[in-house]
């Protein structure tokens, strides 16, 4: 998944070899404030466009508060990317100061932990007033289990002028049919798993979505919506979260019908003292083992090694991120550190050193299940997104440096 520099999530690389572009509203941080006598609330990101091919549905969450954007008059926050981490600064808008660091545990030389599909979200909130503030960050999330496969039965291939390869690609975006979301807790976890429907054995798509935080965070409490309508207004998230950083506290997990979309929130409530500042970890995990192919063959991907293939272990993923996200934030730092101090290599050229690495991870990125041919499993990136070859020697040729040096048993494998 990606979140862009406004705040939107609008690009998903989850099925193999395949890329949607589409930006959820609903798929959104939010914080709200209080000192006693004011009070504000703003999704956490600029306000999303109307989508112009469907001009009758209005505006997207219509009662929500989105995030002013920055103008010539105003900045109200900055973005900074050095992958696998970005962060955001949000100035001049809350009285409270809040940042938000994001990253997911692409280590070199670690064939593990590089194959998890999650995301962590470090939070960090101050208070730098002499009033206290009661604060509340809110995470909402769409069921999407089942969107991220091709609904073609025979994406057919053809072929450009140039001698490039297309098909059709049909993605099952906006279903919803047997989808529904529940509550789950375990240790070190606290938060809602999204589910669908299923076939056997599991296939394309199908699988599990996790939203969590930690439950031993000191001074705060968890509360859980498992299911709102994001097909409407957004009123019932919204108007509890903006009168007091409250969400309808309620498991419901019943079953969607066609056309009956579900998402799910938490929110974490605290409360700052002045110069107190408080550090809070969001995960979002998904647990998606099958990609697969016109030609009617399955993968498992290279995380199953690990947690299995049954496609219920979102919960276990997201768990172990809150509970090792610190030595993984400390692991990219050590080894970005030496580069980053290379004052001989001009900054922008630092800067591509890391910052291009995300092909690897976002460039249709085929990792599979390890095999006795394959200890860690076969690895490809396509050519780029117009183009659907794997691994074109042209283009490897000047590309697959980064893979060499990080990850060598993947260049390996290739």
């Amino acid at each position: 998944i990606g979140r862009a520099p406004d705040g939107s999530f609008n690009l998903w690389h989850l099925d193999g070899g395949e890329h949607w572009f589409g930006n959820l509203p609903d798929c959104q941080f939010a914080l709200f404030e209080t000192d006693g006598d004011q009070s504000r609330a703003h999704a956490l990101a600029v306000k999303p466009e109307v989508d112009a091919s469907r001009p009758a549905a209005g505006e997207p969450l219509s009662a929500w508060s989105w995030y002013p954007a920055s103008s010539d008059k105003q900045r109200t926050g900055t973005y900074a990317a050095r992958y696998p981490i970005s962060s955001t600064q949000y100035t001049g808008v809350f009285q409270a100061e809040v940042s938000c660091e994001a990253f997911s545990p692409i280590l070199p030389g670690d064939y593990q932990r590089t194959s998890y599909p999650v995301a962590v979200f470090v939070w960090t909130l101050t208070n730098p007033t002499n009033r206290p503030l009661d604060l509340s960050l809110l995470l909402s999330w769409r069921n999407t289990t089942g969107w991220f496969t091709n609904t073609d039965p025979t994406a057919a291939v053809k072929f450009r002028d140039d001698g490039s390869p297309e098909h059709n690609y049909v993605p099952a975006i906006g279903s919803t049919r047997g989808q529904t979301n529940r509550w789950v807790e375990q240790a070190g976890l606290k938060g809602v798993l999204l589910e669908g429907e299923r076939s056997a054995p599991i296939g394309e798509g199908q699988g599990q979505w996790c939203l969590a935080t930690d439950p031993a965070l000191q001074g705060v409490t968890v509360q859980r919506c498992s299911r709102w309508d994001p097909s409407g207004s957004g009123a019932e998230l919204w108007e509890p979260f903006a009168r007091d950083g409250s969400i309808p506290d309620s498991n419901n997990d019943r079953r969607s019908a066609g056309q009956d979309p579900a998402s799910a929130a938490l929110a974490v409530r605290c409360h700052l003292d002045p110069g107190q500042s408080l550090e809070i970890p969001l995960v979002i995990s998904w647990d998606l083992p099958v990609t697969a192919f016109a030609t009617g063959t399955r993968a498992l991907r290279r995380y199953t090694d690990f947690f299995g293939a049954d496609g219920n272990q979102a919960g276990a993923i997201a768990a172990e991120a809150l509970t090792d996200w610190r030595p993984w934030r400390d692991a990219i730092d050590t080894w970005q550190q030496p580069v980053l101090e290379r004052t001989d290599l001009a900054e922008p050229l630092r800067m591509a050193l890391f910052n291009e690495l995300y092909d690897l991870a976002s460039g249709g990125s085929l990792w599979t299940a390890a095999s006795p041919q394959d200890p860690v499993g076969r690895f490809g990136v396509l050519e780029c997104l117009d183009y659907a070859w794997y691994e074109s020697l042209d283009v490897r040729l000047y590309g697959s440096f980064a893979l060499l040096q990080l990850w060598p048993e993947l260049d390996k494998s290739v």
